[in-house]
């Protein structure tokens, strides 16, 4: 056999060979996985800020409130950090006194908080009268309305023992959110 006729029979074999190669390799590829891509990082948990209760409705209520108030955990925010004033303090140094989600939100962004946490007390006229005492927690990002726990309690050592049940209602998501 001549070296021409050598070459024209390996050309067939090459370019089969190379196709195969060729195929062989395509088909890999697929199977190789993409590149990872970085995972995302996760949120910044949300920063609580918790107004203390005036003792104006009495001072052994307010502590026991202040108590609760600091030991509640809120989904997806940092621990609570006592904010220097109370709700009724902090509008007014702001100069928004309505209970509206506008001032609401104003008095959160005076203190730095995504959320807050403050207890509204309503004593009555007197000792004998029924006492309410309402939890509210706002989201100061979203603006929106307040959400809230409530009870009425009979008598000061009633709303006293009642405040953890009630906190309890924020605690790890189990309350209005």
């Amino acid at each position: 056999m001549s070296s021409d006729g050598a070459a024209q029979h390996a050309r067939p074999e090459r370019l089969w060979a190379l196709g195969a190669a060729l195929a062989l390799g395509l088909g890999c590829a697929g199977r190789i996985p993409p590149p990872a891509r970085p995972a995302a990082k996760a949120a910044p948990p949300a920063r609580l800020a918790w107004l203390p209760a005036e003792p104006l409705a009495g001072a052994e209520l307010a502590k026991a409130v202040n108590e609760r108030l600091g030991k509640v955990t809120i989904p997806g925010a940092s621990a609570g950090v006592k904010a220097a004033v109370s709700m009724e303090v902090a509008q007014l140094a702001i100069e928004c006194t309505e209970p509206t989600p506008t001032c609401y939100t104003a008095v959160g962004r005076s203190l730095g908080a995504d959320e807050m946490l403050w207890a509204e007390l309503d004593t009555g006229r007197g000792p004998s009268h029924p006492i309410r005492v309402a939890l509210v927690l706002f989201d100061v990002r979203a603006g929106a309305a307040p959400k809230r726990v409530e009870r009425t309690f009979e008598g000061v050592a009633a709303a006293r023992d009642g405040v953890a049940a009630l906190a309890d209602g924020f605690n790890g998501g189990g309350g209005p959110r």
